[in-house]
């Protein structure tokens, strides 16, 4: 009431959330254009409320009574990808294929309790190497730790334990590992867009891999939720933590350390889509869902990139003057990207009003689909103002200030390797038929 046509965003009450959203709203829009309220759960319940839903959690909502031009920064199976025994199932499946090359992404991992006994045999054949262990469904660094032997395996718990990437690329000797952004419109048919502006996440005491270490978080765990904990070393690049901005970063290894910037690039973002594409048969397509994933990806010696985690709901938090920089303007252009859609509350109300009060509405409709499509859009059209929902999947909003986005997908990499998915699953599929008739 009071603002048919306005658009209406619904944020979440966690504060980092509500802060760097209704910041990146207000650059966006002007007060007349945008309202922008508190979440809470009869909103979220009231389907003809609201423009967008940006929740920190899974939203609590059906997708199937969504109106079509309502968007929710989340899409309802992303567990999918952001899990991580989920995640390294679906990747390994596809990396196990002798073609599998552009999907070998991840270090070797196992999932406990399921694949002890091959976890257990895998540490007992590479006896003294470094294997982490990583709780499956936590973030910012928690329950994480190093193990060397496998009278350190866990024995309860869900977990999974990864090869430890145990050479990494260092800057001036200390650990780092990149937090990159992704945004993703939709997965079938995939459509997605890297963010340029990432950053560097540093450790805070130089690396090393002698056993008297291997507990030592702040040498071998990145997640700024762990480092800021040492207060013993005030070695914090300035005044943005331990962090970098990626763009800097990537000056800084091709002077210092002879990395191939563009090469690097290139292969980060293989990376990304192979990641997405073995997981885009699992999550089914939600017109209202988008969703902003963070990438954790660290680089080896040999300058090979390696995917350690995708985050859902990245920390916004704003600790220092870069983060404010880089996170605020990245939700700025995540909205411009969704383009969200106005739509007016009286002209939907009345629809709806007429539509119940018809008895006869279900006899009266047009028999011919053309005519159907054309009764709908021009309804439509009169709810929404004149316009429709971004449809096509290769259209992106014409905005010169969301040039910080780079399609990924669709693009002739992202096909390619799409078929080179289909081309796996079917040889696996033959294979599988040919041993059950043998």
């Amino acid at each position: 009431r009071g603002f048919p046509s306005t658009l209406v965003f619904c944020v979440d009450k966690k504060s980092d959330v509500n802060i760097t959203v209704r910041n990146a709203l207000n650059a966006v829009y002007t007060d007349q254009e945008m309202r922008c309220i508190d979440l809470e759960e009869s909103q979220m319940k009231n389907r003809g409320f609201w423009n967008v839903l940006w929740t920190w959690g899974k939203p609590n909502v059906d997708p199937s009574v969504l109106l079509v031009w309502q968007k929710i920064n989340h899409f309802f199976s992303s567990p999918e990808l952001t899990r991580k025994d989920r995640m390294s199932q679906h990747i390994g499946l596809l990396a196990a294929h002798r073609a599998g090359e552009p999907f070998r992404i991840l270090p070797e991992t196992y999932s406990l309790p399921d694949q002890f006994l091959a976890c257990a045999s895998a540490i007992g054949r590479d006896n003294g190497s470094l294997w982490i262990v990583k709780p499956k469904a936590l973030s910012r660094g928690r329950g994480i730790y190093l193990i060397n032997s496998q009278s350190m395996i866990p024995k309860q718990g869900s977990v999974v334990v990864s090869r430890y990437v145990s050479n990494p690329l260092l800057l001036d000797g200390f650990k780092f590992d990149l937090r990159l952004y992704v945004v993703v419109t939709s997965f079938q048919p995939l459509q997605a867009f890297f963010y340029k502006a990432g950053f560097a996440r540093l450790a805070s005491v130089r690396y090393t891999t002698k056993p008297e270490h291997l507990d030592n978080s702040f040498v071998h765990i990145t997640n700024t939720s762990i480092q800021r904990r040492n207060y013993d070393n005030r070695n914090k690049r300035a005044s943005n933590g331990y962090k970098i901005p990626f763009d800097e970063v990537l000056k800084v290894l091709e002077r210092r350390n002879g990395v191939n910037a563009v090469q690097l690039m290139e292969d980060i973002e293989q990376l990304i889509l192979a990641s997405l594409i073995s997981v885009e048969h699992m999550i089914p397509q939600s017109v209202s869902s988008f969703e902003l994933f963070g990438y954790d990806v660290i680089v080896d010696e040999n300058h090979k990139p390696w995917l350690i985690e995708v985050n859902s709901s990245p920390s916004l938090s704003s600790e220092n003057e870069m983060d404010r920089k880089i996170k605020s303007k990245m939700v700025e252009d995540v909205i411009r990207l969704v383009s969200p859609v106005r739509f007016d509350r009286n002209d939907l109300g009345e629809l709806l009003l007429r539509r119940m009060k018809s008895s006869r509405w279900s006899r009266t409709m047009p028999r011919s689909s053309l005519e159907l499509r054309q009764q709908i859009n021009s309804e439509l059209q009169n709810v929404l103002n004149g316009k429709l929902p971004r449809q096509i999947i290769d259209e992106v909003p014409s905005c010169k200030k969301i040039k910080k986005f780079k399609k990924i997908a669709p693009t002739k990499t992202s096909q390619r390797m799409l078929r080179l998915k289909k081309r796996i699953v079917s040889a696996s599929k033959r294979r599988s038929e040919a041993s059950m008739n043998a």
